[in-house]
């Protein structure tokens, strides 16, 4: 009886520590993901009130945004669009973009293939 409440205990305890973890680590991405916002306008060399007319915000609120705890899905489509560039891969874990990585160059490889198959067909039918 007590063996089932010691462990009973051990998994609330990690499902604490769990939610705990998410909770540290996604407001960590969300600082994190304004200041990636910052960096990709500055790499882009894109001024701050040019940047603000092209997702329609004021230039206060830009700089509101590289410092924003939450980020709304919308704008966050919208400044990625903006800048060129996708803002969601910061979603992912290393392992997903990883794999993602891995099935975009499996990808690469088979559009190769399939150019040197095309070749090769065209070859025999011009023989």
């Amino acid at each position: 009886m007590q063996i089932n409440f010691i462990q009973s205990e051990i998994k609330t305890l990690k499902i604490r520590v769990s939610v705990a973890i998410k909770i540290l680590t996604f407001g960590v991405w969300q600082f994190i993901l304004g200041k990636e916002i910052k960096k990709e306008v500055k790499r882009k060399g894109i001024k701050i009130t040019e940047f603000a007319e092209m997702i329609n915000y004021s230039r206060r609120n830009i700089y509101e945004i590289f410092e924003r705890k939450s980020i709304d899905t919308n704008l966050l489509q919208k400044t990625g669009k903006v800048l060129g560039t996708n803002l969601f891969i910061h979603f992912f874990s290393e392992k997903e973009l990883n794999e993602l990585k891995t099935q975009k160059s499996n990808e690469e490889n088979l559009k190769k293939i399939i150019i040197e198959l095309k070749t090769k067909i065209e070859k025999k039918k011009v023989s």
